[in-house]
C-alpha cells in the first residue's frame, strides 16, 4: 500500500498534515494557533493514547519502534497537532445551527476512519476496542477543543 513500509505510515500522515497546513493556513495564523493545537492536538493525544494504551490496555499500537513513548507512536501524536491546527483555523464561524454540529461530526468521524484504517493496515491492534469508542471520545474531546479555543478567542487571548 503506497509503496512505503508500513512503518513509515506515521510519519507520512504527519507529513501529510504538516504539508496541508502550511499550505491552507496562513503563516500567522500558524503561529497563533500554534500552542492551543499543541495543547490539544500532541499532548492530548499523547495522555489519551497512555491511558487507553497502556493504564486499560484497550488497544495498543504496533510498529512504531524507535519513536514510540508512553504507548503512543511520536509521529502520530505530533500529527494531532497539525490536525487540530485545521480544525480550529476551520472551524465554521457562521450563525446556522447545523454548521459546528456537522463539522464536529465529521471530525470525529475521520478519527474513527483512521482508527479502524490503523487496525485494518496492522498498526492498531484491538484488545477490548471499536472504532465506535474512539468516535464518542472524538466527539467529547473536538467537543472540549472547540469550547476552549472559543473562550480564548472570545478573550482575544489566542495572540
Amino acid at each position: 500500500m503506497l509503496g512505503l513500509p508500513i512503518e513509515m505510515y506515521y510519519p507520512a500522515l504527519a507529513f501529510l498534515l504538516w504539508a496541508l497546513v502550511v499550505s491552507l493556513i496562513p503563516k500567522e495564523q500558524i503561529k497563533r494557533l500554534f500552542w492551543l493545537s499543541f495543547l490539544w492536538g500532541y499532548l492530548g493525544s499523547k495522555a489519551f493514547v497512555f491511558l487507553i494504551s497502556e493504564v486499560f490496555r484497550l488497544y495498543a499500537w504496533k510498529r512504531a519502534m524507535p519513536f514510540k513513548f508512553l504507548g503512543a507512536p511520536h509521529w502520530l501524536v505530533l500529527g494531532w497537532a497539525f490536525a487540530l491546527m485545521l480544525y480550529f483555523y476551520f472551524m465554521p464561524e457562521t450563525k446556522e445551527r447545523y454548521a459546528f454540529p456537522a463539522y464536529l461530526f465529521a471530525f470525529s468521524l475521520a478519527s474513527a476512519a483512521l482508527d479502524q484504517i490503523f487496525h485494518q493496515i496492522g498498526l492498531l491492534e484491538y484488545i477490548h476496542w471499536n472504532p465506535f469508542y474512539r468516535f464518542i471520545l472524538a466527539m467529547a474531546w473536538f467537543y472540549g477543543a472547540a469550547r476552549h479555543y472559543r473562550y480564548l478567542q472570545a478573550k482575544d487571548a489566542l495572540g
